[in-house]
């Protein structure tokens, strides 16, 4: 059993080296989290933040290695497992496929480059949203009671026609009192390019959607044959993170959890 499970391990943090020359998850952080940790507040964000407020929480953030609750871990078995409660049915374990990190991995190295994005904290890109196919919806998803919903998240977060959006900027100030864009160059940059789109198949592919009717550009609406769902994941970089991304050369890490922040 044993060298069983070390085989797994092998595999989990070797094939994606293979694909994308980066690990899939740091092992000798990514244990089961612990009473004693670190943890992120609510109330490290603040709303309406000028960006370089944004910058300097997100780089003190990322060196006190404060954590997200119930974040995803390597369990023993070599598997990479959220946690999710689950109305009557308690805390149950998703396993996340290599191909789901892989695709978070890629749409934040992407983000950064194209400059979409400059911190990942809640208050920029921190937080998502499902486009789910509709066929799929139907067929696997609607049938699941809420007791099972742990079943449905490992449905989603596993099939390839998964797009993920995240609504950017979250904590950003884009408008005047008047609500009128702030005037700076970047700052309308990040308004207009707000609702990023990626796609489940490891293959850092994004779009983005343009919501004109709303002030603060964040869409709930996609392509026909597409169903929001609105509770996504929660993204915290972090110098104890589990998960790697490069960015200007240098390699940063990040966790992610279901649940968000705690008070």
């Amino acid at each position: 059993m044993y060298l069983k499970s070390l085989i797994s391990l092998f595999y989990f943090l070797s094939i994606g080296q293979a694909h994308g020359a980066i690990e899939v998850v740091r092992a000798e952080t990514c244990a089961k989290p612990q009473g004693d940790e670190v943890i992120v507040h609510r109330s490290d964000f603040q709303w309406n933040q000028e960006l370089s407020e944004i910058k300097e929480r997100a780089e003190r953030l990322y060196k006190e290695g404060k954590r997200l609750d119930r974040r995803a871990y390597l369990r023993e078995d070599g598997k990479v497992v959220i946690p999710h409660s689950v109305p009557s049915n308690g805390e149950q374990e998703i396993e996340l496929t290599e191909r789901f990190l892989q695709s978070i991995r890629l749409h934040i190295e992407k983000g950064l480059e194209l400059r979409y994005v400059d911190s990942i904290t809640f208050s920029d890109m921190g937080h998502s949203h499902f486009f789910i196919p509709q066929d799929f919806f139907n067929q696997e998803i609607a049938p699941l009671p809420v007791s099972q919903q742990h079943i449905a998240y490992q449905k989603m977060l596993a099939h390839e026609g998964l797009k993920i959006l995240y609504h950017t900027a979250e904590q950003l100030k884009m408008l005047e009192e008047d609500r009128s864009l702030v005037k700076d160059r970047h700052i309308q940059w990040r308004y207009f390019t707000r609702n990023l789109v990626g796609d489940n198949q490891a293959q850092g592919n994004m779009e983005l959607i343009h919501q004109e009717d709303h002030s603060y550009n964040t869409a709930r609406d996609y392509k026909t044959g597409y169903r929001y769902w609105g509770a996504g994941f929660y993204l915290t970089a972090n110098k104890d993170g589990c998960f790697p991304f490069k960015h200007k050369g240098e390699t940063y890490y990040f966790d992610i959890n279901l649940r968000g922040f705690e008070m």
